[in-house]
C-alpha cells in the first residue's frame, strides 16, 4: 500500500469528517444562533485523525495559538495552523479560569481550521434595500457574543437600546462597530 503524504491525509480527514452527522450543542441566546462547541466534534475528529495517521499538537504563547499537525508515518511532514491570541475576561472568574477559557476557544478555532468546519455566515436583511437596514452577519453576531461574554447583560441591553435595537438579530451593519466598541469598554 502506498503511503499518503500529509496533504492527502488532511483531505481524507476533512472528507470523512464532513460525512459525520454532528449536532451543534452551543446556543447563543443573545445573538440567537447555534454553534459547534469543542466537545461536539473533538472525539470523532481525534478518532479520524488517529485512524488516518495525523497527530495534532496545540500550543500557546502570548501572541499565537498554534496547531502543528504531524504525519505519523513521516514525522518530518507537518502543517501548521495559527490564530492570534486575545484576552478574555470572564465575569466572576480568576485569571487561570480566564486563561483556560481562552485556550479552549483557541483550540476550537484551530480545529475549525484543521477540519474546514463551516458555520453559517449568511445574514437576513430587514425590509428595504437601504444599507442602513442590512443586519449583521452570523460571523458578526459570533464576534459580538465573544466580546459580550462575561459582561453585564443589562449594560449590553442598554447599549443596544441606545442605538435603537432590542436584540442582536436587529443590529444594522452601520451601527455594529460602534456597538462593539462600547461593549468592549464595559
Amino acid at each position: 500500500m502506498e503511503k499518503k503524504n500529509i496533504y492527502q491525509k488532511l483531505m481524507e480527514v476533512r472528507t470523512e469528517f464532513h460525512k459525520l452527522e454532528l449536532k451543534k450543542s452551543g446556543h447563543n441566546k443573545f445573538a440567537n444562533f447555534k454553534y459547534f462547541e469543542l466537545g461536539d466534534f473533538l472525539v470523532p475528529a481525534t478518532k479520524l485523525l488517529n485512524e488516518i495517521g495525523l497527530c495534532p499538537i496545540v500550543t500557546f504563547d502570548n501572541e499565537i495559538a498554534k496547531m502543528t499537525v504531524i504525519n505519523t508515518d513521516n514525522p518530518n511532514e507537518v502543517i501548521t495552523f495559527t490564530s492570534p491570541m486575545r484576552d478574555l475576561e470572564l465575569k466572576g472568574a480568576n485569571s487561570m479560569q480566564s486563561l483556560g477559557g481562552v485556550e479552549t476557544y483557541q483550540t476550537r478555532y484551530l480545529y475549525i481550521q484543521l477540519l474546514n468546519i463551516v458555520e453559517s455566515d449568511s445574514f437576513d436583511a430587514v425590509s428595504g434595500t437601504d444599507a442602513n437596514k442590512e443586519v449583521i452577519t452570523e460571523s458578526q453576531k459570533k464576534r459580538l457574543f465573544m466580546i459580550s461574554k462575561g459582561k453585564d447583560t443589562d449594560s449590553i441591553m442598554k447599549i443596544l437600546n441606545k442605538y435603537g435595537f432590542k436584540k442582536s438579530d436587529d443590529i444594522s451593519k452601520n451601527k455594529y462597530n460602534a456597538i462593539c466598541e462600547e461593549i468592549e469598554k464595559l
